[in-house]
């Protein structure tokens, strides 16, 4: 055959070929088993959503609520002092997006003051104010503390995990976050072991001059807190702190965790009515030269409070904050950090040895009827009687 011819052949079959490919029926090819997928991941959240069950709904628009205002500002008397309120503040932003602006004032008789201007200008500053048990009844008689603060607050919805019940005033207002014993720190180098066990080891003449303390005539604070408490249980009289006014301790007027750096620094032997846990706990942790002894008349346990302001700028914001420092995770970083003993029965104990060591036999609580009393004693003058004059 020419090449012409199979050439002529080649095109034949093409075209043929084409035309039958173009008439025949479509046939779909047989459906083949799917290849089996990996089950999808759940849509991460931003770390700044917590989990919820499907119940919680409401406490998640709280969630939303509170992102949404962005801040929130605490008036703080000393409670967040320290590396602890720099880890409770970063890790509540880090775990909402949240910023919060800590205040500190130096004091619970400082804060009331400043609430009470505030009162009369008619402005609002601050959201939230934490106050010792004390100064918080104080604060809740301004009738400027928001009530039933712990209502619909999912943390609290099982309170026996906690030492006591948070819920610290009758209306509502104050939620306890933490407890503390109010003892005696002293200087390791100034006090030899052993050598006060007793309230009236301290009046001996060799402490004259050697005792600090905030000043009890302030009206707030475990000073006039601890006179009241033993007198109205009868565990020291009023001549037993007439004694020790003779023993011309320092009455300062500056914070609580000043008084108790100026002990560890050796400018005073003894603080009397420290805040074991909330002061000396962090010094000890550091290797200051402080140590603790239960002192054989007992040891008064009270707590420190969170309350929200009436006209918070930042409601929700107050409220999660509350919600989350009761939680184990706000209750780890808080007492962690701060080397104290957590406010919840399934955290251990974060004292240092020192003080995880000891054993304070003799509590004796602090009740919200005691801290009327504190207000009528310091209102009528007794500080004064007993310390003298300002």
């Amino acid at each position: 055959m020419s090449g012409w011819n199979r050439k002529r052949l080649f095109l034949f079959v093409l075209v043929v070929g084409l035309l039958l490919a173009a008439c025949a029926p479509t046939v779909s090819p047989a459906p083949q088993p799917a290849a089996p997928q990996p089950a999808a991941a759940p849509t991460a959240r931003p770390a700044a959503v917590p989990q919820v069950a499907p119940d919680d709904a409401a406490w998640q628009e709280v969630v939303k609520a509170a992102q949404k205002e962005g801040r929130l500002i605490i008036y703080d008397y000393g409670l967040f002092g320290g590396d602890w309120g720099r880890a409770v503040t970063a890790a509540f932003k880090n775990r909402y997006g949240i910023s919060v602006d800590l205040l500190i004032t130096g004091g619970s008789s400082v804060t009331l003051e400043k609430l009470r201007v505030e009162k009369k200008m008619g402005i609002t500053v601050a959201d939230m104010a934490t106050a010792g048990s004390v100064s918080a009844r104080a604060m809740i008689e301004l009738g400027v503390m928001k009530k039933d603060v712990h209502r619909d607050l999912p943390a609290l919805k099982d309170k026996s995990v906690f030492i006591m019940d948070p819920v610290y005033s009758p209306g509502g207002e104050a939620i306890s976050i933490n407890y503390t014993r109010l003892g005696q720190g002293f200087n390791t180098n100034l006090v030899k072991p052993g050598e006060i066990q007793s309230q009236y080891d301290l009046l001996d003449p060799k402490w004259r001059g050697k005792i600090a303390m905030r000043d009890p005539r302030l009206g707030s604070g475990g000073e006039p807190l601890s006179v009241t408490t033993f007198l109205q249980t009868k565990t020291l009289d009023e001549n037993f702190f007439l004694r020790l006014a003779e023993q011309k301790p320092a009455l300062l007027g500056v914070g609580y965790f000043e008084v108790a750096q100026m002990v560890a620094r050796g400018e005073y032997a003894v603080y009397w009515a420290a805040g074991i846990d909330n002061y000396l706990s962090p010094l000890i942790k550091e290797g200051a030269p402080i140590s603790v002894t239960p002192m054989k008349e007992g040891t008064i346990a009270q707590s420190s409070t969170l309350m929200i302001l009436e006209a918070s700028s930042h409601p929700n914001a107050a409220k999660l904050f509350v919600n989350w420092i009761l939680t184990a995770d706000g209750q780890r970083v808080l007492h962690e950090v701060r080397g104290a003993p957590p406010f919840r029965k399934d955290l251990p104990d974060f004292s240092p040895a020192l003080i995880a060591s000891l054993k304070f036999d003799k509590i004796i609580p602090f009740t919200w009827e005691l801290a009327d009393q504190v207000n009528t004693d310091v209102r009528g003058g007794l500080m004064e009687k007993l310390f003298g004059k300002r």
